[in-house]
């Protein structure tokens, strides 16, 4: 009998953990607005550089610039993969996140900046999102991207293409 119990205790709490995440059930009152902790941030670096001069042709040719949003943590963060990203070499770049109501803002700058080197950065982070719903994101001044935002939230985002 005891192990039955626990079983049934087990299931259960199997059963409610796959339901924690992010939740639809928030009125506009209760989503937070303002600041956004930034978590896991990767930048490996500047794998290549380009000259500021060539830019345009280098546009032309290569990869293109992405973002991918991921839910993670149960659909309590959301994962940014900014790939091709282009900013000046620098040696950092700061990532800087703020919401209001269902608009995210990124802001992807660079501490330092040198001379006429442009790279494309492969940048990753994660910021807090708690509840469900279509979102739009805008990193870097650029265009806004609505996305739909739930447990299985997996988009990749063709930047420069309609």
């Amino acid at each position: 009998m005891k192990s039955f119990r626990l079983f049934l205790f087990s299931g259960i709490f199997i059963a409610l953990s796959l339901f924690v995440g992010c939740n639809s059930d928030y009125t506009e009152e209760e989503i937070y607005s303002g600041n956004l902790i930034v978590y896991n941030y990767i930048n490996p670096g500047c794998p290549n550089k380009i000259l500021s001069a060539n830019i345009e042709n280098e546009s032309q040719n290569h990869e293109v610039e992405t973002i991918m949003l991921k839910a993670i943590d149960n659909g309590t963060r959301l994962e940014i993969k900014h790939n091709n990203a282009r900013h000046y070499r620098t040696g950092e770049i700061i990532i800087e996140a703020s919401i209001h109501e269902m608009d995210i803002f990124i802001k992807e700058k660079e501490a330092n900046i040198s001379a006429d080197e442009i790279c494309k950065y492969s940048l990753t982070y994660e910021i807090p999102l708690t509840a469900c719903g279509q979102y739009t994101i805008k990193i870097n001044d650029g265009k806004s991207y609505t996305f739909d935002y739930n447990l299985n939230t997996e988009v990749t985002i063709n930047v420069g293409t309609d």
